[in-house]
């Protein structure tokens, strides 16, 4: 068995060095990695939905306003099957996204723009 697929993928400069990415300074490395946990949590979210009955919805939206973290994570288990398969899809997407990205991510298209 796999322990990387029980293991929530941390964002985090690990993540962002397997993306090519290692070499931001830090100030850009904080808020990017800031940038991408709200990405992931909006598409997620997104996914989810699409499988909620209205009042599973406004059940969720009163956890997540409560602003637990664990009571939102036990709820998504308990009541989204497949949660973590969106989790790990979305990511993956977004991985693939932020690689096509990379050079401009990084400026690197944009030295030749500078001369």
């Amino acid at each position: 068995m796999n322990n990387d697929q029980n293991q929530p993928m941390q964002i985090d400069d690990n993540f962002l060095a397997t993306l090519g990415l290692g070499d931001l300074s830090d100030q850009d490395k904080r808020a990017f990695v800031l940038h991408l946990r709200e990405e992931l949590e909006v598409r997620v979210g997104e996914a989810l939905a699409e499988q909620l009955t209205d009042e599973q919805l406004d059940e969720f939206g009163g956890i997540a306003e409560s602003n637990d973290a664990e009571a939102a994570a036990l709820w998504l288990r308990d009541n989204c099957p497949g949660y973590e398969q969106v989790v790990a899809g979305e990511l993956e997407k977004l991985k693939q996204e932020i690689i096509q990205n990379r050079d401009t991510l990084t400026g690197a298209g944009a030295t030749s723009s500078q001369q």
